[in-house]
């Protein structure tokens, strides 16, 4: 009875760590902004006061966690490292009241393909009334698979306040 006493946790940890090395991933997430579709693309203008839908096709080897979109201004004209080519910039300026975005979308559980819908409303001014710099932005996309691996991409574009405004 005490050798059974003695193996049975054995057994069950054993178990445990068997079930538990499940295969090891090594490979970032992709997200794919070049297909046809893709919205939106480097050197696009959006306007405020418009929502857009931002669709990408998004992949994993085994399994996509989420999509994080972040738009800030790039009025000094600076490039990251994931940069799409730079595109024709506005004059450098200050920003007196740059617009600022940040969202991390949750990807359906499962998956190891999927195409965003990202819904972004970008307001012509924030809740004070105070309107948002036009200009040069960044939008930084960033894919997370399971496993906390992730990929990122950075595209240029213009925010511009429409003509009828």
């Amino acid at each position: 009875m005490n050798f059974f006493k003695a193996v049975i946790p054995l057994f069950l940890i054993v178990l445990f760590i068997s079930c538990d090395q499940q295969e090891d991933d090594t490979i970032p997430p992709m997200l794919d902004h070049d297909l046809a579709g893709s919205f939106p693309k480097n050197c696009d203008t959006l306007y405020f006061g418009n929502t857009y839908s931002f669709k990408y096709l998004l992949s994993d080897n085994l399994e996509l966690h989420s999509l994080t979109i972040e738009i800030s201004h790039n009025f000094d004209g600076h490039t990251h490292e994931t940069a799409a080519p730079v595109c024709h910039t506005i004059e450098a300026k200050t920003p007196v009241f740059p617009f600022f975005y940040s969202n991390e979308f949750l990807l359906p559980q499962g998956l190891t393909v999927h195409t965003s819908d990202a819904i972004i409303w970008f307001p012509i001014e924030d809740c004070c009334g105070l309107p948002y710099d036009e200009g040069d932005y960044h939008v930084a996309l960033r894919i997370t698979d399971k496993a906390g691996l992730y990929s990122e991409k950075m595209l240029n574009i213009k925010l511009l306040i429409p003509v009828s405004h």
